[in-house]
């Protein structure tokens, strides 16, 4: 498994951590689920060819760092997303 973290607002964590609640699922799988759908628009979202943009600092913690873990078969999908 390929680890990584995803920076998100503490408001999307909730709404993942409920969705994983009531579907029985873990919130990893609820995020692969999003990126899933979120593919088929990709062309939509995306900006051109730029380099990965890291996030500044948090000082008042309004993201939430969110460790994850994605197969290898699911890491094209993930890099397609940076």
């Amino acid at each position: 498994m390929l680890r990584t973290s995803i920076n998100m607002k503490n408001a999307n964590f909730i709404k993942i951590s409920l969705a994983a609640a009531r579907l029985g699922k873990s919130r990893r799988e609820v995020v692969i689920m999003i990126l899933m759908r979120i593919r088929h628009n990709i062309n939509h979202f995306q900006g051109g060819f730029t380099l990965v943009k890291y996030q500044p600092r948090d000082p008042r913690k309004l993201w939430h760092c969110f460790p994850i873990t994605f197969r290898k078969n699911e890491n094209e999908l993930v890099s397609d997303f940076r």
